[in-house]
């Protein structure tokens, strides 16, 4: 006689027959996943002089991978520039044809991997009997309280052409940091009971 173990149903039962197979199963797993992403970007500019320029906005995002409580995520995003070549005290400089400091400030997000990872999930292990009494097994951790990786980064910069564009330079420095970050398969202690 064959066993049939599957996980579908409100329990896991352990004794389903399939006398038309030859083949004997271990277990049958089944899934759906469904993901729904929406995203807006706002965005404003503004030239003052042909030297000043500012641009910034703001990056939304929702995602279904995530709680309803952090579902969302608000990611703001800055930058300017000075072309100081085109000031009067630097225009009796033939040599110089561009002098631009420029500096920005953002913020972006990134969304988890898998789906559904706000639930607990269990499963039923490879022998789901322990002295005689079913078994079900914790397979992975509810997460309701995960967000959205986020990654801040500073720009500083510098743009120097000379000699009628025969050299140009450009010096950036930048800091780049990440908060929430996120863990894909992170294996944590089986004492934790996961």
């Amino acid at each position: 006689s064959e066993i049939l173990y599957t996980s579908a149903g409100s329990s896991p039962s352990l004794s389903i027959t399939d006398p038309s197979s030859g083949l004997s199963y271990g277990r049958i797993n089944s899934s759906k996943v469904r993901n729904r992403t929406l995203s807006a970007l706002f965005k404003t500019a503004y030239v003052f002089k042909d030297r000043y320029t500012v641009d910034g906005g703001i990056t939304v995002d929702g995602i279904s991978k995530l709680s309803r409580k952090n579902r969302w995520g608000i990611f703001p995003f800055i930058s300017a520039a000075w072309q100081i070549h085109k000031e009067s005290f630097l225009r009796q400089l033939s040599w110089l044809d561009q002098l631009k400091f420029r500096g920005s400030y953002g913020i972006t997000g990134n969304a988890p991997r898998d789906a559904y990872v706000y639930f607990a999930n269990y499963n039923s292990p490879d022998v789901p009997v322990y002295i005689n009494n079913s078994v079900i097994e914790p397979r992975a951790i509810q997460l309701d309280a995960l967000t959205y990786e986020k990654l801040a980064q500073l720009n500083l910069g510098i743009d120097v052409t000379l000699f009628q564009g025969r050299l140009n330079t450009t010096i950036e420095a930048y800091e780049k940091i990440t908060r929430d970050i996120l863990w894909p398969r992170l294996v944590i202690p089986s004492s934790s009971g996961f």
